[in-house]
């Protein structure tokens, strides 16, 4: 090819099945490339013609929008090489304006730089990609392109996965799977369900993971889209999720399947997945010998990756230094262009006031300069020191809280313990900081299941103190003290809370307000300090004809309604007119539904008018919701929180637990 001569070039380009155009408006002669030829170029990682194309393109003169098209396919092969620096500076540049790039390209172009960010550890920036993005989107997109909209929607979910927001994860996934189930898109919707179930796991919600990785096989392996990768990165996950239910023989045959499949498809990445499973898999069975060859297999193939993983990682710091060099280029641009601007204005004055006049001021100047520049140097090296000083101290604060956090998160109970003795339930439990005053609380006998739900004084750090005592005095009061009675249980843990703040010699008033049951079969016992119990039922006579009068009111819906039973206006804490706590006894009906919570969904600012939700909303929402199963009720109050909440930081924790009557 003639890379040094521009006619012979073109009509090399020409004769290799490339076509020539003319640009209208100006009537020069434009190199046009035709789709299968580009695709080869990148295939064969031949930028440099495309390179040279474009740069003959820019010594013709060729308009911006004109050449905007060109530039675009160049960038596209770079993306594809995996040359992010070349990728960024091209689309960057005819995302501007003067470009003029069709709505659906510039869509194309943001969902590109997003993933950049993405796979760049930068979930924040690419987040801020995507919604530009979608901003973009207009109703002539939607209507040519409607699975847009859910590729990007896919994006977002995957970024906040990065950031650990389980929430915002699962809910940009469930629109994306939405609008793809719309679409009838099958490939897509077992994307997203896999997605959400990845979500699930992630946070150790086993059960719930495993129902949405088979419902995605199930759309992945009916799509003619399928792949063997995307087969076996589903029955990995599917056996995996297996294994941590305790189905080991059901995990490994699928595993030992998906790895079959990945060594068709040659994807070290699964297989990876697939040997470290096995390994903990095998060890657990006692089966010391295949463990070991799958531990070898794994380091292999750990290996055999290692170098893609370093390679990507090299990209991923030149990529953030260019980022950096960027900042401070524009920086200093826009410092040099301020001092051009104030020396124009010395040079009006030189001319104004006089040649003599003028230099004993610019001598003054330049002093006054030095002797600021020298203060600023001298500011700015304390300024650096107490910067670092306050990152460290910071980071080791944040540190201890997220130590703090992990201490706290062994007093409430497991999933797997809450599945066992209460199987219809769910808990959304939403800290404000990294530890929470909120928590739930479970414990059990041979005859009853206690349950709790408990808001203590204040949030972060001290409410995670008092979370402690409180749950403590619990624990004391059931299995020290074997009480039984949940009225007779708050009593005993207010005692004991009141007990461990006794030798303080400051004045502690901390405690909680709390929400507890006692469960067995369809009866409930219900005691409450502050926070209330909510049951929603098709039959409200049958459970108000249990109740006094001054001890419940109703909400009416349609078909159920939801029965607010009363607690007693005291806490569990210091309080100086404390009476017993009221024990309240009632017989349910299967399919009832009961919810504890405490105030923090209620007292969270947002919406149009940025007002509190206030609890006569919640309990509105939680009435029209139970016709829904318990895992999409939990769904969909996390979801309505957010669309609630907004940009708006959140102003306390929240927790709301649902059971149902089985």
């Amino acid at each position: 090819m003639h890379l040094d001569n521009r006619t012979e070039l073109l009509k090399d380009f020409q004769s290799a099945g490339r076509f020539i155009e003319k640009e209208s408006k100006h009537g020069k002669a434009l190199l046009a490339i035709d789709d299968s030829l580009v695709a080869r170029e990148m295939y064969f990682e031949r930028q440099v013609y495309m390179d040279t194309l474009v740069s003959s393109g820019r010594r013709s003169k060729l308009s911006k929008p004109v050449m905007a098209k060109y530039l675009k396919r160049l960038a596209y092969a770079y993306y594809d090489n995996d040359q992010a620096e070349g990728t960024t500076d091209i689309l960057n540049k005819i995302l501007a304006k003067e470009y003029r790039l069709p709505t659906l390209s510039r869509i194309e172009c943001l969902m590109i730089l997003g993933n950049l960010e993405l796979n760049f550890q930068l979930p924040d920036r690419a987040i801020s990609k995507y919604r530009r993005a979608l901003s973009e989107i207009t109703a002539q997109v939607e209507k040519n392109k409607p699975l847009v909209r859910s590729s990007i929607y896919n994006n977002i979910g995957l970024a906040h996965s990065r950031l650990n927001n389980p929430d915002s994860t699962i809910y940009y996934h469930r629109k994306a799977f939405n609008i793809r189930k719309k679409e009838n898109s099958t490939y897509a919707m077992g994307q997203s369900l896999n997605n959400i179930g990845a979500m699930y796991y992630e946070i150790q919600a086993f059960d719930s993971a495993l129902v949405y990785f088979e419902k995605g096989y199930h759309f992945r392996s009916v799509s003619s889209e399928a792949t063997e990768s995307s087969l076996a990165e589903s029955w990995t996950n599917i056996g995996k999720t297996h294994f941590r239910l305790g189905n080991p023989t059901k995990a490994k045959e699928l595993l030992e399947k998906s790895l079959e499949y990945c060594k068709r498809a040659n994807n070290m990445a699964i297989m990876k997945r697939n040997y470290e499973i096995l390994h903990e898999l095998y060890a657990s069975e006692g089966d010391l010998k295949a463990a070991y060859s799958a531990l070898g297999n794994y380091y292999l193939v750990r290996d055999s990756l290692y170098g893609l993983e370093e390679t990507k990682e090299l990209l991923r710091s030149s990529y953030k230094q260019e980022l950096r060099e960027q900042a401070l280029s524009d920086s200093l641009n826009r410092v040099a262009n301020r001092k051009i601007f104030e020396e124009k204005s010395r040079r009006e004055e030189v001319i104004k006031y006089g040649l003599g006049f003028a230099l004993v001021g610019l001598l003054l100047i330049l002093g006054l300069l030095l002797r600021n520049y020298r203060n600023k140097v001298r500011s700015n090296k304390q300024i650096s020191q107490q910067k670092n000083s306050l990152e460290e101290k910071n980071d080791e604060i944040i540190g201890s809280i997220t130590y703090a956090k992990r201490l706290q998160d062994a007093i409430l109970p497991s999933e797997q313990s809450l599945n066992k003795h209460l199987p219809e339930q769910f808990v959304w439990y939403r800290p404000k900081d990294i530890v929470a005053g909120d928590f739930y609380w479970m414990h059990t006998s041979l005859e009853h299941t206690f349950f709790a739900v408990s808001d203590c004084t204040g949030h972060g750090v001290p409410g995670a103190l008092v979370s402690i005592v409180c749950s403590n005095a619990m624990n004391r009061a059931t299995k020290e003290f074997g009480l039984k009675e949940t009225g007779a249980i708050l009593d005993k843990t207010t005692e004991l809370v009141l007990e461990s703040f006794s030798e303080s010699k400051e004045n502690v008033n901390d405690g909680m307000d709390v929400s507890l049951i006692r469960l067995k079969d369809k009866t409930v016992q219900f005691s409450g300090a502050y926070n209330g119990l909510w049951i929603v039922s098709e039959d409200v006579k049958a459970i108000t004809g249990q109740l006094q009068s001054n001890q419940f009111r109703v909400m009416e819906g349609e078909g159920k309604s939801l029965i607010e039973i009363k607690a007693n206006r005291q806490p569990v804490g210091y309080y100086e007119n404390r009476v017993p706590f009221n024990s309240i006894d009632l017989e349910l009906n299967s399919g009832d539904r009961l919810f504890l919570f405490t105030d923090g969904f209620g007292d969270q600012f947002g919406g149009s008018d940025n007002k509190k939700y206030k609890t006569s909303k919640l309990k509105r929402f939680l009435l029209e919701t139970s016709t829904q199963s318990i895992l999409d009720q939990r769904l969909a109050i996390a979801t309505e929180f957010e669309a609630w909440k907004g940009s708006n930081e959140q102003v306390d924790d929240v927790c709301i637990a649902g059971i149902e009557i089985d």
